[in-house]
């Protein structure tokens, strides 16, 4: 689509670009799927925090004393958790390379496998205490009655000093949630907010394209219709248009010096008649040096005004 208000190729670079915006705002709606999918999570993590906090402090603030006044509330004190995450992040964007904000992901980096290996330590105790412990022990009488080892015991002393330090492996892992709460609601965070202005920059050049587009298809019917009215005028020759310019030059000269004409014949008719009541008060014009002026427009016509135009080609 081009004409000659624009060449072809800046008339493909108008689609192109729009295209191009129109393609990433198509990708608008997965994108905002997967900040919700984020923000989901956030909550999710937030809400953790909240829970942690709340038990940690319902638990330090013990049961209500008769006479006891002016006690925090545990839920106001449970969001300083959440408050926590925000004073975080926000203080990791501004000091990505802090001490405190390096410590944080440290400190996550090592709590997560002692937390992984207290909940199995944890689901192995479930077991073993219900009922596996009998099957090792016949493991180890048969396997003592195979081999003749009687130094094998049954049970294992090791694997029940090892399930029987899950407790504190475990409290280990809890106690740092807290500091992977830190560490996790910061990279959701990070990456929720240039989502979203990522999405915001995508709809408003797509917008923008759309409306851009819209005047350039406006400006382009609008000069094919200007020159649909240029062609008959193209049509008629130059010595036309010379002829026509000069009609119109004498007209307008006609018009400016009527009312002139028409005081100077006025003037004349009156020339010694008798003063009466409904005589014009006499003009300061002269009325010799009016006819004078007067002659010499009349003397501007159409032929002298063709003469003029062809000498100033020349």
């Amino acid at each position: 689509m081009s004409n000659g208000l624009f060449t072809q190729a800046e008339a493909l670079a108008f689609e192109a670009t729009a295209i191009r915006h129109r393609r990433k705002s198509a990708a608008i709606p997965l994108t905002a799927t997967v900040t919700l999918g984020l923000a989901v999570l956030l909550g999710v993590v937030c809400l953790s925090e909240y829970g942690l906090f709340h038990e940690v402090f319902d638990f330090l603030k013990g049961p209500a004393q008769p006479g006891d006044t002016g006690q925090w509330s545990v839920n106001l004190l449970a969001l300083t958790g959440t408050l926590m995450m925000l004073g975080f992040h926000v203080y990791a964007e501004a000091h990505p390379h802090a001490l405190s904000v390096r410590l944080i992901d440290r400190c996550a980096g090592v709590i997560l496998p002692v937390y992984a290996v207290g909940a199995g330590l944890a689901v192995a105790s479930l077991i073993y205490f219900n009922g596996a412990d009998a099957l090792v022990s016949q493991a180890a009488e048969s396997s003592r009655e195979l081999f003749a080892a009687p130094s094998i015991k049954a049970g294992s002393p090791l694997l029940d000093r090892l399930i029987a330090s899950f407790p504190v492996v475990f409290a280990v892992g809890c106690g740092g949630l807290a500091v992977v709460n830190l560490m996790v609601s910061h990279r959701l965070m990070s990456a929720i907010w240039p989502n979203v202005q990522e999405m915001t920059a995508d709809w408003h050049a797509a917008w923008e394209a759309r409306e851009a587009m819209a005047v350039i298809r406006t400006a382009q019917a609008r000069y094919a219709e200007l020159n649909q009215q240029r062609d008959p005028l193209l049509a008629v020759d130059q010595r036309g248009h010379e002829v026509a310019a000069a009609h119109d030059i004498v007209s307008a000269i006609n018009t400016a010096i009527r009312p002139y004409e028409t005081w100077l014949t006025d003037q004349q008719v009156r020339t010694g008649a008798a003063d009466n009541r409904f005589t014009v008060p006499q003009s300061n014009l002269d009325p010799k040096e009016m006819a004078k002026r007067l002659g010499a427009f009349r003397a501007i016509t159409s032929k002298s005004i063709l003469a003029a135009l062809r000498s100033a080609k020349e």
